[in-house]
C-alpha cells in the first residue's frame, strides 16, 4: 500500500506541476509513460497479472503518446485522449482478466473509471493501518522537535555560504525567481488539483489491486433467429450487388481529366452510402456464422457478399480518387484512404472466420483498427497534405491557399513557405509567416512542452 501511495504521489506532481496547464509536449510523454510503469509494477507486486500478452498494447499505447511530443495535429490530439484511455483499459482488463470480453468490455470500462470512488472508505481504512500512521506521539513529538532545530540550523548556513560564494547566491536566487513566476493563486490552485488526482489515483489503484471483478454479461441475440432469413436475405442482397457491380464497371470506365469530372460532384456523399452498406454487409454476416453448425450454403452466399463488398470498396476508392484529382487533397479525403483500405484487411480474416469459427474476430477487428488508427498519426498528415497540394499547383495552377493556411497545423509550415515565391501567393505567404512568427513567440519555452515540430517551425521562421 505504501508503494501505491508514493506512486500516487510522484504522478499527482507531474500531473498538477508539469503536464496540467501548460502546452502539450514532451511531460504528457513522461506522465504516460510513467503512469504506465507504475501500474505495471503494482499489478506485479500485487499478483495481478493473469496474461501478460496483453502488455502488447502497450506498443500503441506508448506511440500515440509520443505524437504529443513529435506532431502538432489538433484532431489527433484530440481523439488520442480518449483512444489512448480505451487502450489502457483493454490492456489493464486483459492483464488482469486473462482476456477481453467485448460484450461486456463497455461496463467493464465504466466501472475501472467510476467506481474506484464507492470504495474510499475501504482504501483509507486500510492506510489508516499502515504502520507509519500508527506511530506513538512521543515519536511525532521527536519529529516536530528534529525539524524545529533543523530548519533554523539549515537557513542560517545557507545563508552564510550565500554571502562568501557568488555562484552559491545566484543559484539561491534562481530558484526563487522560478517560484515568483508563480502567484499565490496559482500554486493554490494547483495544489488542490494535485491533491485531487493524488486521492483518485489511490483509489483506483486500490480498487484495481484489491476490488476489481470482471462483469460479464451474456449474449442474448435473438434478430433473424430463422436461418430462412439468412437464405432470401443473402441471395436477393447478393443479387442487387451484382447488378450494382456490373453497372460500376461500365460507368467507371469512362474516366473524365477535367472538371467535367462525373464523379467528381458526387464522389463524397457516394462514399459513405457505400461505408453504410459494407458496415451492413458485416453485420450480416457476423449474424448470420452465430448458429454452432455450419450451413453450407449461408457460407458460400457470405463468401459472395465479401466479394461484392471489397467491389463496393474499390468504387468508393476510385470514386474518392477521382475527387481528389478534381479538389485537391483534405484531411478528410486522405481519412477515406485509409478508412478504406482497414475494411480491406479486416474482410480477409473474416472469410477465414466464415469458413473455420475458431479465431476470435472481434479481436481482431479491434487489433486492425488499432495498428491503422497508430500508423495514421504517425504519418504526419498535415505535411503530406500542404506537400501534395503544393505540387498539385506547381503542376496545375490549383490550389486552396486559405485551407493550407488556415486549417493545417505547424507540420505544414514547411511546405507551405515553397509558395513564398510565387508571384501568385507570395503576399499571402508573407502574412502566413508573420503571424507564425507572432505564434512562434507565444509558444512556452520549457522541456515539460518540448515538441519536436514547434522545434522545427522555430528554425523555419526564426
Amino acid at each position: 500500500m505504501i508503494f501505491i501511495i508514493l506512486s500516487s504521489l510522484v504522478l499527482s506532481v507531474v500531473a498538477a506541476f508539469l503536464v496540467l496547464f501548460h502546452q502539450v509536449g514532451f511531460s504528457l510523454t513522461l506522465f504516460v509513460t510513467m503512469f504506465l510503469g507504475f501500474f505495471i509494477t503494482i499489478l506485479k507486486n500485487y499478483g495481478k497479472i493473469k496474461n501478460r500478452k496483453y502488455f502488447l498494447f502497450l506498443i500503441p499505447t506508448l506511440l500515440l503518446s509520443s505524437t504529443y511530443f513529435i506532431f502538432n495535429n489538433e484532431f489527433f490530439s484530440f481523439f488520442n485522449y480518449f483512444v489512448i484511455l480505451i487502450l489502457f483499459n483493454v490492456m489493464a482488463i486483459g492483464v488482469i482478466n486473462g482476456n477481453v470480453k467485448i460484450n461486456s468490455f463497455f461496463n467493464n470500462f465504466i466501472n475501472m473509471l467510476i467506481e474506484p470512488l464507492d470504495n474510499k472508505d475501504k482504501a483509507i481504512g486500510e492506510i489508516k493501518e499502515l504502520k507509519i500512521f500508527k506511530s506513538k506521539t512521543k515519536d511525532k513529538l521527536k519529529v516536530i522537535k528534529a525539524i524545529g532545530i533543523s530548519v533554523p540550523i539549515l537557513a542560517l548556513v545557507t545563508f552564510l555560504l550565500s554571502r562568501s560564494e557568488e555562484v552559491f547566491t545566484k543559484f539561491f536566487l534562481n530558484i526563487i525567481k522560478v517560484f515568483n513566476n508563480y502567484n499565490f493563486d496559482q500554486i493554490v490552485f494547483k495544489l488542490i488539483i494535485l491533491v485531487v488526482i493524488f486521492l483518485y489515483l489511490i483509489l483506483f489503484f486500490y480498487y484495481i489491486v484489491k476490488v476489481y471483478k470482471e462483469e460479464v454479461k451474456e449474449r442474448d441475440i435473438k434478430l433473424m433467429d430463422s436461418k430462412m432469413t439468412f437464405y432470401i436475405l443473402f441471395v436477393s442482397l447478393n443479387v442487387v450487388y451484382l447488378i450494382y457491380s456490373i453497372l460500376q464497371v461500365k460507368s467507371l470506365g469512362v474516366y473524365f481529366g477535367d472538371d467535367s469530372n462525373p464523379y467528381a460532384e458526387y464522389a463524397r456523399s457516394g462514399f459513405f452510402e457505400l461505408m453504410i452498406v459494407t458496415f451492413i454487409n458485416v453485420i450480416i454476416i457476423l449474424l448470420s456464422t452465430r448458429y454452432k453448425e455450419k450451413d453450407k450454403f449461408i457460407n458460400i452466399m457470405s463468401t459472395i457478399m465479401i466479394g461484392f463488398t471489397y467491389i463496393l470498396l474499390a468504387s468508393a476508392f476510385i470514386r474518392m480518387y477521382f475527387y481528389e484529382l478534381t479538389y485537391g487533397y483534405t484531411m478528410l479525403r486522405l481519412f477515406v484512404y485509409f478508412i478504406l483500405i482497414t475494411e480491406a484487411i479486416m474482410l480477409i480474416p473474416t472469410i477465414i472466420y466464415i469458413w473455420k469459427r475458431n479465431i476470435k474476430l472481434l479481436n481482431i477487428y479491434f487489433i486492425i483498427g488499432v495498428t491503422s488508427y497508430t500508423l495514421i498519426n504517425f504519418i504526419n498528415i498535415d505535411y503530406i497534405i500542404a506537400r501534395e497540394n503544393v505540387n498539385r499547383y506547381f503542376l496545375k495552377g490549383q490550389i486552396d491557399i486559405n485551407y493550407l493556411m488556415e486549417d493545417l497545423s505547424f507540420d505544414a509550415a514547411e511546405e507551405i513557405m515553397r509558395l513564398k515565391d510565387t508571384q501568385q501567393y507570395n503576399e499571402e505567404v508573407y502574412v502566413y509567416s508573420e503571424e507564425m512568427r507572432a505564434t512562434i513567440d507565444n509558444f512556452e519555452n520549457s522541456w515539460m512542452s518540448y515538441n519536436i515540430g514547434r522545434e522545427k517551425v522555430k528554425k523555419i521562421f526564426k
